[in-house]
Protein backbone atom coordinates (compact mmCIF):
# COMPACT_ATOMS: atom_id res chain seq x y z
CA UNK A 1 0.00 0.00 0.00
CA UNK A 2 1.18 3.72 -1.32
CA UNK A 3 1.79 6.08 2.26
CA UNK A 4 0.65 9.21 1.68
CA UNK A 5 1.08 12.34 3.83
CA UNK A 6 -2.00 14.68 4.11
CA UNK A 7 -1.27 18.11 4.75
CA UNK A 8 -4.09 20.14 5.86
CA UNK A 9 -4.07 24.17 5.07
CA UNK A 10 -6.07 25.59 7.22
CA UNK A 11 -5.34 24.39 10.57
CA UNK A 12 -1.35 23.42 10.79
CA UNK A 13 0.15 26.61 11.57
CA UNK A 14 4.34 27.20 11.67
CA UNK A 15 6.71 29.39 12.59
CA UNK A 16 7.24 32.82 11.23
CA UNK A 17 10.11 32.34 8.73
CA UNK A 18 9.77 32.18 4.75
CA UNK A 19 11.95 29.53 3.14
CA UNK A 20 13.08 30.23 -0.77
CA UNK A 21 13.62 27.09 -2.67
CA UNK A 22 13.46 25.33 -5.82
CA UNK A 23 9.94 23.54 -4.38
CA UNK A 24 8.70 26.62 -2.97
CA UNK A 25 9.23 28.33 -6.20
CA UNK A 26 7.79 24.84 -8.03
CA UNK A 27 4.59 25.05 -5.73
CA UNK A 28 3.91 28.39 -6.40
CA UNK A 29 3.95 28.44 -9.77
CA UNK A 30 1.50 25.31 -9.86
CA UNK A 31 -0.94 26.97 -7.32
CA UNK A 32 -1.61 29.97 -9.06
CA UNK A 33 -2.07 28.10 -12.13
CA UNK A 34 -4.81 25.68 -9.99
CA UNK A 35 -2.36 22.90 -11.12
CA UNK A 36 -3.78 19.54 -9.29
CA UNK A 37 -0.81 17.35 -9.53
CA UNK A 38 2.77 18.09 -8.88
CA UNK A 39 5.43 15.90 -10.44
CA UNK A 40 8.73 16.32 -7.59
CA UNK A 41 11.14 13.95 -9.30
CA UNK A 42 13.41 14.30 -6.39
CA UNK A 43 14.33 11.45 -3.47
CA UNK A 44 16.38 13.37 -1.76
CA UNK A 45 13.16 15.37 -0.60
CA UNK A 46 11.06 14.07 2.41
CA UNK A 47 7.91 14.23 2.84
CA UNK A 48 8.04 16.55 5.51
CA UNK A 49 9.96 18.83 3.63
CA UNK A 50 6.96 18.81 1.48
CA UNK A 51 4.55 19.53 4.02
CA UNK A 52 6.76 22.52 5.67
CA UNK A 53 7.04 24.54 2.38
CA UNK A 54 3.05 23.52 1.32
CA UNK A 55 2.55 25.45 4.63
CA UNK A 56 4.81 28.45 4.13
CA UNK A 57 3.91 28.65 0.67
CA UNK A 58 -0.05 28.83 1.93
CA UNK A 59 0.62 31.64 4.97
CA UNK A 60 3.04 33.73 3.36
CA UNK A 61 2.33 33.82 -0.34
CA UNK A 62 -1.05 35.93 -1.19
CA UNK A 63 -1.19 34.80 -4.30
CA UNK A 64 -1.81 31.50 -3.05
CA UNK A 65 -5.46 32.03 -1.46
CA UNK A 66 -7.67 29.57 -3.35
CA UNK A 67 -5.50 26.34 -2.02
CA UNK A 68 -7.60 24.31 0.48
CA UNK A 69 -5.32 20.85 0.86
CA UNK A 70 -2.35 19.24 -0.36
CA UNK A 71 -2.01 15.32 -0.24
CA UNK A 72 1.83 14.30 -0.71
CA UNK A 73 2.34 10.93 -2.20
CA UNK A 74 6.09 9.98 -1.69
CA UNK A 75 6.44 6.54 -3.28
CA UNK A 76 5.31 8.31 -6.76
CA UNK A 77 7.02 11.87 -5.26
CA UNK A 78 3.78 13.55 -6.52
CA UNK A 79 1.68 16.51 -4.66
CA UNK A 80 -1.94 16.18 -5.38
CA UNK A 81 -3.61 19.88 -4.66
CA UNK A 82 -7.10 20.72 -4.46
CA UNK A 83 -8.70 24.21 -4.33
CA UNK A 84 -11.83 26.13 -2.73
CA UNK A 85 -12.69 27.76 -6.34
CA UNK A 86 -12.10 26.60 -10.22
CA UNK A 87 -12.85 30.06 -12.02
CA UNK A 88 -9.31 31.80 -10.30
CA UNK A 89 -8.68 34.71 -13.01
CA UNK A 90 -12.02 36.48 -12.14
CA UNK A 91 -11.58 35.97 -8.32
CA UNK A 92 -7.75 37.59 -8.99
CA UNK A 93 -9.65 40.54 -10.48
CA UNK A 94 -12.01 41.13 -8.22
CA UNK A 95 -8.86 40.77 -5.72
CA UNK A 96 -6.55 43.40 -7.57
CA UNK A 97 -9.84 45.80 -8.21
CA UNK A 98 -10.26 45.69 -4.19
CA UNK A 99 -6.86 46.15 -3.12
CA UNK A 100 -6.34 49.21 -5.94
CA UNK A 101 -9.61 50.96 -5.27
CA UNK A 102 -8.64 50.97 -1.24
CA UNK A 103 -4.60 52.10 -2.19
CA UNK A 104 -5.88 54.58 -4.18
CA UNK A 105 -7.97 56.21 -1.72
CA UNK A 106 -4.57 56.00 0.50
CA UNK A 107 -2.24 56.92 -1.74
CA UNK A 108 -3.31 60.54 -1.37
CA UNK A 109 -1.76 61.35 1.88
CA UNK A 110 1.43 62.29 3.57
CA UNK A 111 3.15 59.57 4.29
CA UNK A 112 3.15 55.79 4.99
CA UNK A 113 2.57 55.84 8.48
CA UNK A 114 -0.95 57.65 7.30
CA UNK A 115 -1.25 55.15 4.18
CA UNK A 116 -0.86 52.41 6.66
CA UNK A 117 -3.33 53.90 9.26
CA UNK A 118 -5.65 54.61 6.65
CA UNK A 119 -6.23 51.07 5.51
CA UNK A 120 -5.98 49.57 8.97
CA UNK A 121 -9.33 51.77 9.62
CA UNK A 122 -10.79 50.99 6.64
CA UNK A 123 -10.65 46.82 7.06
CA UNK A 124 -11.65 47.66 10.58
CA UNK A 125 -14.51 49.66 9.67
CA UNK A 126 -15.93 47.81 6.11
CA UNK A 127 -14.60 44.29 6.59
CA UNK A 128 -15.85 41.72 9.79
CA UNK A 129 -14.07 38.75 11.18
CA UNK A 130 -15.45 35.51 11.03
CA UNK A 131 -13.77 31.96 10.88
CA UNK A 132 -17.15 30.27 9.38
CA UNK A 133 -16.53 28.15 6.01
CA UNK A 134 -13.00 28.86 6.20
CA UNK A 135 -12.99 32.13 4.39
CA UNK A 136 -9.90 33.06 2.37
CA UNK A 137 -8.70 36.42 0.69
CA UNK A 138 -11.54 36.07 -2.21
CA UNK A 139 -13.85 35.28 0.35
CA UNK A 140 -12.68 38.30 2.56
CA UNK A 141 -12.92 40.71 -0.58
CA UNK A 142 -16.04 39.15 -1.93
CA UNK A 143 -18.45 39.03 0.95
CA UNK A 144 -16.59 41.24 3.46
CA UNK A 145 -15.67 38.51 6.40
CA UNK A 146 -13.10 36.73 6.80
CA UNK A 147 -10.48 35.05 9.24
CA UNK A 148 -7.29 36.39 10.47
CA UNK A 149 -5.28 34.56 7.74
CA UNK A 150 -7.47 36.34 4.74
CA UNK A 151 -6.80 39.83 6.80
CA UNK A 152 -3.43 39.94 7.05
CA UNK A 153 -3.09 38.69 3.15
CA UNK A 154 -5.15 41.17 2.23
CA UNK A 155 -3.62 44.05 4.18
CA UNK A 156 -0.06 42.86 3.13
CA UNK A 157 -1.33 43.01 -0.66
CA UNK A 158 -2.54 46.63 -0.06
CA UNK A 159 0.25 47.68 1.76
CA UNK A 160 2.33 46.59 -1.32
CA UNK A 161 0.95 48.16 -3.83
CA UNK A 162 1.56 51.48 -1.83
CA UNK A 163 5.39 50.42 -1.54
CA UNK A 164 5.44 50.45 2.61
CA UNK A 165 7.22 46.94 3.59
CA UNK A 166 4.52 44.71 4.49
CA UNK A 167 4.90 40.73 6.29
CA UNK A 168 2.90 38.57 7.71
CA UNK A 169 3.81 37.11 10.84
CA UNK A 170 1.94 34.05 12.26
CA UNK A 171 2.11 32.08 16.05
CA UNK A 172 1.57 28.58 16.69
CA UNK A 173 0.77 29.37 19.94
CA UNK A 174 -2.05 31.48 19.05
CA UNK A 175 -2.99 30.09 15.93
CA UNK A 176 -2.78 33.52 14.44
CA UNK A 177 -1.78 35.68 12.12
CA UNK A 178 -1.21 39.29 11.79
CA UNK A 179 1.47 41.83 10.29
CA UNK A 180 4.56 43.73 10.42
CA UNK A 181 5.17 46.73 8.67
CA UNK A 182 8.48 49.26 8.52
CA UNK A 183 7.62 53.04 8.72
CA UNK A 184 10.66 55.06 9.27
CA UNK A 185 12.72 52.10 9.14
CA UNK A 186 11.64 50.16 12.53
CA UNK A 187 9.07 47.66 12.29
CA UNK A 188 5.86 47.57 13.99
CA UNK A 189 3.00 45.10 14.33
CA UNK A 190 -0.73 45.32 12.77
CA UNK A 191 -3.74 43.09 13.91
CA UNK A 192 -6.60 44.14 11.29
CA UNK A 193 -8.83 40.69 12.31
CA UNK A 194 -8.37 41.77 15.91
CA UNK A 195 -9.47 45.42 14.98
CA UNK A 196 -12.34 43.89 13.45
CA UNK A 197 -13.40 42.30 16.11
CA UNK A 198 -13.43 44.39 18.61
CA UNK A 199 -14.56 47.63 16.34
CA UNK A 200 -18.10 47.83 18.35
CA UNK A 201 -15.31 48.29 22.01
CA UNK A 202 -14.07 51.44 20.82
CA UNK A 203 -10.43 50.47 21.25
CA UNK A 204 -9.72 52.26 17.82
CA UNK A 205 -5.69 52.49 17.54
CA UNK A 206 -4.93 49.25 19.90
CA UNK A 207 -3.50 46.67 17.36
CA UNK A 208 -2.25 49.61 14.97
CA UNK A 209 1.87 50.31 14.35
CA UNK A 210 2.78 48.85 17.71
CA UNK A 211 6.52 47.53 18.81
CA UNK A 212 6.31 43.73 19.48
CA UNK A 213 6.85 44.52 23.27
CA UNK A 214 3.63 45.81 23.57
CA UNK A 215 1.84 43.04 21.69
CA UNK A 216 3.78 40.80 24.32
CA UNK A 217 1.61 42.52 26.71
CA UNK A 218 -1.66 42.58 25.39
CA UNK A 219 -1.21 38.05 25.43
CA UNK A 220 0.19 37.90 21.84
CA UNK A 221 3.38 34.68 21.44
CA UNK A 222 5.24 34.03 18.48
Amino acid sequence: MKKKIVVIMAILFIHNTVYGSTLSDKLVKNIIANNIVIDIDDDTITAEKVGTEINNVFLYNSDCWNLAGAVYNSPSQKIYLTYKYDNVNSKNDEIEATVNRIATEAITLKDNYEKAKFVYNYLEKYFDYSKENSPNLYDLVSDKKGNCHAFAQLYEKILTKLNIPCKSVVSVAMNHQWNIIEINGKWYNVDCSLASMCKNYNLYDTWFCKPYEYFKRLGYKI
